[in-house]
């Protein structure tokens, strides 16, 4: 009996690690759905956040963070801006009938949107909450 039993929990761990959150189970919750998730190459992405935060990781270099603001007059482009301040991480021109973006201050080459299963969506969308309590956001007037 022992064994069937950690047979038992042994598989529902396992079907949750590999599948994420499996249906039968019911866990659900997922979020992200309003964020978008560019790649360039392997290790260079850019999260634009439905919070109007971005996460920026390039190969080699620090995670930079803060506000992402689509332009006024232009809503293909949007504003990157550091934590709260005005100091420039990026211009992003999305191209949304190629799925690409480019940002001069992100060197050459252009970023690829992803699409991403929900459970991927739901990790990438953990970076942008954690952005929500960091003090510059929730200092900010923009909020």
């Amino acid at each position: 009996m022992r064994t069937m039993i950690a047979l038992t929990v042994l598989a529902a761990t396992a079907l949750t690690t590999l599948a994420g959150c499996p249906g039968a189970f019911g866990c659900g919750g997922y979020t992200g759905g309003a964020d978008s998730v560019y790649q360039r190459g392997s290790n260079d992405v850019v999260i634009l956040c439905g919070n109007q935060t971005f996460v920026e990781r390039l190969d080699g270099q620090a995670e930079v963070d803060g506000f992402a603001i689509s332009d006024a007059t232009d809503s293909d482009i949007v504003h990157g801006t550091i934590d709260n301040t005005a100091a420039v991480a990026f211009t992003l021109t999305q191209d949304f009938a190629t799925s690409t973006a480019t940002a001069p201050e992100l060197g050459s080459g252009a970023f690829q949107l992803v699409t991403l299963d929900q459970v991927s969506l739901d990790h990438a969308n953990d970076m942008c909450t954690r952005l929500a309590t960091q003090t510059w956001f929730t200092a900010s007037p923009q909020q």
